[in-house]
This record gives structure tokens, sequence and C-alpha cells, in this order.
């Protein structure tokens, strides 16, 4: 008894099929030739391996693919978000940008860095944002003005007008007049001193002529 092998030359990795006074030989799925001969098909000779990803050969009908930075999925075909990884791709002072294939790391407002590695504290003071003070940095974003006396507000850039607040000390009997960041204190017609202090003139000693020719003088009060 003949086998059926026997009636045809077919590859044993191919089917065979009756044709009219004949057959046909045909490589089955994986394999590739004539039929007389079947040798595994390269599966990687089609681009399965999408978004730059390399193709490896594992045998009939298999493959696998290693995916480039930023993708993922059988074929490579998923773009990888980066940012929703845990833990964070980026620092922790800093927020994360998905791209395709790619991400982009920032430091938050306040730092600076590359964001992946590194974000720092930014120095507030570095620019001298108090006009007429010392400033003490105190976080992203903060800073606080210690003011010179006679400057006041967030900068120190507002002048203090020490005669209208009362904050003054002129005597009495002294005018004051506000300057930027300070005051001057100025005695009264009548009166002499450094405005802080204001004493009454004598009236009678101002000249060197006496004032009374053929009598005594007597000072009665401011001129």
């Amino acid at each position: 008894t003949r086998r059926s092998s026997d009636l045809h030359s077919c590859d044993p990795n191919a089917d065979c099929l009756n044709t009219e006074g004949g057959y046909e030989c045909e490589c089955t799925s994986g394999y590739t030739g004539d039929g007389q001969t079947c040798v595994d098909a390269d599966d990687c000779a089609v681009e399965h391996c999408q978004n730059g990803g390399s193709c490896t050969d594992l045998g009939i009908n298999s493959f696998d693919c290693t995916c480039a930075p930023g993708y993922e999925g059988v074929e490579c075909e998923v773009d990888t978000d980066e940012c929703a990884q845990q833990p964070s791709v980026c620092h922790s002072e800093a927020s994360c940008t998905n791209n395709v294939g790619s991400f982009e790391c920032a430091c938050n407002s306040g730092f600076t860095g590359d964001g992946a590695d590194s974000c720092d504290d930014i120095n507030d003071c570095e620019d001298d944002p108090c006009l007429h003070g010392s400033c003490a940095d105190l976080g992203p974003n903060t800073y606080q003005c210690n003011c010179e006396d006679g400057w006041k507000d967030t900068q120190c850039d507002m002048d203090i007008n020490e005669c209208a607040t009362g904050e003054q000390t002129c005597s009495d009997n002294a005018s004051c007049e506000n300057t930027d960041g300070g005051y001057d204190c100025t005695c009264n017609s009548g009166f002499e001193g450094d405005g802080q202090e204001c004493s009454d003139i004598n009236d009678c000693e101002v000249s060197e002529t006496p004032p009374c020719d053929h009598g005594t003088c007597v000072d009665h009060g401011p001129g």
C-alpha cells in the first residue's frame, strides 16, 4: 500500500493541492519556498516594529520588537506616557509634559534647574528688590524687605512723611520739613537751636548796638 505522501514531493511544511492531472505544493503559513522546499520565513522582513523599534525573528510566525525609548506595545505602536510613571521622571519641584516619544521636565515657578535632577530655589534677593532696605529670601517667589528708617512699603520705595505722621522729634518752637527718607527741623523766627531744641533769642543782644539808646532793654519773648 502506498502512502499519500509517496504520491507527491511536497515539503513536510507544505500543503499539497490536487489539480487536474497533477498537484501543486504550497508552503504553509510561516514558511517560504517553492513548496518542494519550505524554510522558516523571516518574520522581520515585514516592518512590524514601528517608531524605530528593532525586530527579532523568534521562529515560525513569531517575532519580538525591542522598542525605542518613548514607545511600547507589541509593535511599538503606543506612545509611553512617561509623566504617568511612578516614581516621577521629573524632580519633585517640576512639572512634566508628555510628548510623542518623549517628555519634558520644567522647574516650577521660583525654582531653577534642568527639571529632571535639580530644581533649586531662586534667590529672590539677587536682584536687590529692596530699594532702601535689606532683603531676606523666605522661599520660592517670597522675600521680605527690612526698611531703613524713613522708608516703608513692600520694596521700601515709599518715603514716610514724618512731619504728617507725628514721628518727628522737632521742638514745639520749630517747623518740620519732610525729605526723602527723613525730615529737617528749623527753629521758628525768634528762636535759635538745632531744631530739636529751640530757645528764645535774647532780642536785647541780637545786634552789636543796644536797641535802647538811653534806657535798659528787657526781652519780652520771641521777636
